[in-house]
Order: structure tokens, then sequence, then C-alpha cells
């Protein structure tokens, strides 16, 4: 089943230029001239605001039952493009590695506040994914806490996503999958697999090649590499599916020391210098496409058990040989 991806709402789009009098006062911007390419600022119906009590002394009260917490946190938006009506798959490079790398900015400087602990990014495209403006964007809400995926990622003994990396394009992949198993594409840095029990069909992750914990430190020649790939097999999709709604979550460090949780109030420097955490967490960052085209039933809910409806391999196959 497939979506309809409107999303816009009535009004001039505050997204747009000429129209940043309708959004909250910039925190970061990256232009020239008075003329802008990417932009950051507040989100005007926050989550979340900095102005709340952060009243986490130890981060298991985030999930300590029935607890109940102030919204701490920040919530902006990163405005990818001028552009209204391009889909962010169809930025040009350029922008696209702008806004992906405005966004390590925002994190490194909410990463600041030693009270954020995880600043977790996603971009909504689509009414069926949860969009009410069409115009490119992601978000970033700043938290107090780790939320669970990034956490079992953390507490892992190992590595996962490095395990699915090795059993996928390593020695360890037995003669039935020499096919290509669920790879979609892969570049020099990074590659994008099908996932094993996707959520929903056509469900996947890019992945950093190399063991990488920190999106916020990833290097630019990685960056450029990440929006090709990502440009790519997102271009694939939607030539296999149409226009259809979506999701994309970004999983990356959290904004503590290496060895455990620092206090809250406190600021945990070895986090924040570039480069800390590449080689020495179990976290790997990475990329996941949610493609919405399904809705969850009675069992998906009350179990939490997907139904996994298309085979992954025969996905992985399909976009491996799409021409997009």
């Amino acid at each position: 089943m497939k979506e309809s991806v409107e999303s816009e709402t009535p009004g001039p789009c505050p997204l747009c230029p000429g129209n940043e009098s309708l959004s909250p006062p910039e925190v970061a911007r990256v232009g020239e001239g008075g003329q802008w390419h990417t932009r950051a600022f507040p989100n005007r119906y926050p989550a979340v605001r900095l102005e709340a009590e952060a009243s986490f002394s130890d981060l298991r009260d985030a999930f300590a039952p029935f607890s109940a917490h102030p919204g701490f946190g920040a919530h902006e938006v990163v405005v990818a493009s001028p552009s209204h009506l391009t889909p962010f798959w169809d930025l040009d490079l350029e922008e696209m590695v702008s806004a992906w790398k405005l966004t390590q900015g925002r994190i490194r400087d909410l990463y600041q506040d030693g009270r954020i602990r995880y600043a977790q990014v996603f971009l909504n495209h689509g009414a069926a994914a949860g969009a009410s403006i069409e115009h490119p964007h992601l978000q970033i809400l700043a938290l107090p806490f780790v939320p669970a995926p990034a956490r079992r990622l953390l507490e892992a003994p190992e590595c996962l996503v490095c395990r699915v990396l090795s059993h996928e394009t390593g020695a360890s992949r037995d003669a039935s999958r020499r096919d290509g198993g669920r790879l979609i594409l892969e570049s020099k840095h990074f590659a994008a697999f099908v996932d094993f029990a996707p959520r929903y069909p056509y469900q996947f992750s890019i992945y950093p090649k190399g063991h990488a914990s920190s999106f916020q430190d990833c290097p630019s020649e990685e960056i450029a590499d990440l929006a090709q790939i990502f440009s790519t097999s997102l271009h694939r999709l939607q030539h296999l599916l149409g226009s259809v709604g979506l999701n994309v979550a970004l999983y990356t460090m959290p904004n503590e020391v290496l060895e455990g949780s620092a206090p809250a109030g406190s600021r945990s420097r070895d986090a924040r210098e570039p480069g800390a955490g590449r080689t020495t967490s179990r976290m790997h960052w990475f990329l996941r496409v949610f493609p919405r085209t399904t809705r969850h039933a009675g069992f998906e809910l009350g179990a939490k058990i997907p139904i996994v409806q298309v085979s992954p391999e025969d996905v992985a196959h399909t976009l491996r040989n799409t021409g997009a």
C-alpha cells in the first residue's frame, strides 16, 4: 500500500527564503552576502524545551516505572536548502553535504550542555511519515537520556553493526548468499543493507564500513561519500515504489564519558573532542530508512512483532538492479 506524501499546511512556508521572520532566530547558517544555503533554528512547536527543569540525576530515572519528568531538552530544525519542492535526497550533493555538516555542528554545540545526553536526528517526508511541511529539512531532538535503540548498541557485548557487516561482506558469508544477500550498494566508506527483520517492507540502513562511533566526528570526505550513497539509495527506492512517505533516523554516540555516565550538569570533554569515540566504543553510528509502505495492525501493535511481507533478500536484489 502506498501512502500519499502530501504534507503541506496552509499559509506561507516558514522555511522558504524571505519568510525567515516566521521561524525563531537562527542558531547557525551557511551562506554569504545575506543569502543562505542551510540554516538551523529552534522548532516553533518544540517537543522539549531548555527552559524546563533537567530533573534526571541518574540516567536510570528516565526508565523507572511510573516516572514522569519535565520535557527538558532542545528541538531544532535544519533547513537543508532554499528550494521548497526538492526532496532531501534530490538536493545536489553540495547542498546535502552542507546540511549534514551543519547537523554535525549542531550536535557538537548541543553536547556542550552536560545535561544533554543524546541528540536524535531524524527526517520526516510525507504526511504518512508525520511531516507537516514539504520543504526539505532535518530535525534534532536533544534529550537528557539515551533512548533504548542507542542504549542497546552501547550495552551490547560486541559491536552489533560490525557483526552485521562481517556476516554480510566477510568470509562468513555462506554459499547461499553469494548473490549479494541483503546488500543494496556500497561505496568507499559506506554500505547499504536491507534490514534482516524490518519493521516496514523495504526498510534499509546505511553503515560506515569502518567502526566509527560518532557521526558528529565524521570527516568531510566521508560526509561527501554518505551524501552520494544516501542519494543513490533513496532514488532507487523512489524509482521502485513511487512517491512514498518515509522516515530517516540517525543513531550516533551519546554525550557521555565512554566508561559511564557523568553526573547531570557536568561536562564530559572526552566525548566532545574531534575524533573522540570513533573507535573506542561499541556504538557504531548509522542511518536507517523507514519507508511507510504499510500500516501496522493489531498483531504488530499488540505483540510488537513485525510481519515481514517481502523477503529482505528479494528487496535487496530488486534495489541492486533498479536502474535509478
